[in-house]
Parts: C-alpha cells; structure tokens; sequence
C-alpha cells in the first residue's frame, strides 16, 4: 500500500500511501531523518491543500515548498517537527478540467458530493496517526477548502450533515486556518454569487445544508464534542482576492464567543496561491504556532 519516490526531497524520506481505490485517496509523508527533541516534545504537521473541494490542479504537494523551506531553515524549532503529511481527497467536478465518464477508469472519476471529501480526510488522518503513532501532537495547516475541513473535523460527529465516521482520529494540537472559508452563504453572497458553482457542486443547492457546514455558523461550541479547545491561527492578506478579511473575522469572532484561543495574522502578502508557492510565510507561521504549543503543552 506504500510506495517510495525517491530523491522528490534529498533530506526527507518520502512515503506515498494509499488509503482506498480511488487514485486521489493518497497521502504524502516526508520523515525527516535529523535528530529531534523527545518524542513528547515534538510534532507533526499535516496539511491539506485548498482548490474549493474541485480543483484537480490542487494536490497533496502543493506543501513542498514548505516542506523544503523548513527542513532547511535553521530555526531552532526545527528540531521539535517530526515530519510532514499531506493529504490529498476525491474531488468533485470541474468544468474547465471535464472527464468522460466513459472512457474514463472509476479510479480517477472527480464526482465525489459531500461528505465524499470530509470523510476521506477522516480517513487518511487516521490511517497516518495508526502509521506513524501520531497522537495530538501535530499542527493541521489548510488551505482554503482544507482549512473549511479542518474546522468541520473539530465540530464533531453529526455536526456536519453526512459526517459519521466509523473510525476515531486524534485532534491536532493547533489549526492554522490559510485564506479559509468558513461561512459558505456568507461568502458567496459578498462576493455576489460568484462562487455557486463549486459550492453547488461539492454541496448541493440547499443552502440549509451550507449554513450548517460552515463552521462560523456552527451552533454548538467548536472542540466540545472533543472535550477539548485547540489553538487557531488564522490568516489574511489583502492581496488575496478570492476571500476577503471578513471571512477571517467572521471565524474569529465564532471562535471568540466559543472560549477558543485565536490568533489573526492579516498581514501576510501574496496573492491566494503565493502562501503555498513562496513557502517562506508558510514556514514562519508554522513554526509560530509550534512555539506556542509547545510552550503551553497543548
């Protein structure tokens, strides 16, 4: 179920594993073979990539520039991260990238609805904590739609509509939330409609069903299922036009009514790709977010 690709990343040991048939059910895991601090002391980080749940040009290894960045720096922290995972999921159709679904293997078909992507995300995080003995202790960083998913994973089973997995997964100890959606009508409607394709797409058309998936609009308090608050990082940046600054505040401010600790960075710079492809941000707000972890053992 695993296969090596060697020299993508001369200083990681790389893994690709598969966590079921479709050819997107797939995770990333590089390993990093320096000496780390104690096992208790240290951490993962988990990402998920963002492409609004449809686009296949997305994938697990849109984090490679950062995990090149960090694995290079010379910040202390370093010594404290374990690896990295990235997750890639089913995606949903896409106009500008059709298939037939004729001539077309069921194994690379992009049909997946909703909880299709939600449930492999579950899927994979638990394969990888069995794998590798990941507990708590990692940081889950998501990019636009992965940071939607990540939220959602923390509101708990029966909170997001079709969301029941059969298998349990340990919470990261810190979400950092790129360029997030979190609040799907709210959104769509600022942005004047704009977005209806690829939320209809991924979710249907009631919007009943979108309000209780946007985890701004959650009706319970986020981490309670779990018996516990995580800490949250999330960002803006003005030069990102696909989600504006309300979209942030709007998750701050669920987060805040919740008792969650949260932190808004609104200065990074770039447009809504540049956070992945320039890395160097990334990996700053990474190592951030494991200082502060570490320092209140969360």
């Amino acid at each position: 179920m695993a296969s090596t690709i060697p020299d993508e990343t001369p200083t990681l040991a790389f893994t690709l594993h598969k966590y079921g048939d479709h050819d997107l059910q797939r995770f990333g895991v590089w390993q990093r073979v320096s000496q780390v601090e104690a096992l208790s002391n240290s951490y993962w980080i988990v990402f998920l990539h963002g492409g609004a749940w449809y686009d296949p040009r997305n994938t697990f290894k849109d984090v490679l520039p950062c995990v090149e960045y960090m694995n290079s720096s010379s910040s202390p922290t370093l010594s404290s991260v374990l690896g990295f995972v990235s997750i890639d999921h089913r995606l949903s159709p896409h106009a500008d990238h059709p298939q037939d679904p004729k001539s077309t293997k069921s194994c690379e078909l992009r049909v997946a609805k909703h909880p299709d992507h939600l449930n492999d995300v579950h899927l994979a995080l638990s394969l990888a904590q069995e794998l590798y003995g990941i507990g708590k202790n990692y940081i889950f960083i998501g990019h636009c739609a992965g940071a939607t998913m990540g939220c959602q994973l923390m509101m708990g089973r029966g909170a997001v509509p079709g969301y029941q997995p059969d298998r349990d997964i340990h919470l990261p100890s810190a979400i950092i939330g790129l360029y997030g959606i979190y609040d799907l009508v709210g959104l769509n409607t600022r942005y004047k409609g704009e977005y209806t394709t690829f939320l209809e797409t991924a979710f249907g058309k009631d919007r009943e069903v979108w309000q209780q998936l946007s985890p701004a609009c959650f009706h319970g308090v986020i981490g309670a299922a779990h018996g516990r608050h995580v800490y949250y990082v999330l960002t803006d940046s003005p030069d990102d036009k696909l989600i504006d600054r309300a979209e942030a505040e709007t998750m701050r401010e669920k987060l805040v009514h919740d008792g969650v600790d949260v932190r808004v960075v609104g200065d990074l710079t770039g447009d809504h790709d540049h956070i992945c492809r320039g890395a160097s941000q990334l990996a700053q707000l990474a190592f951030d977010c494991l200082e502060v972890v570490k320092s209140r053992k969360i």
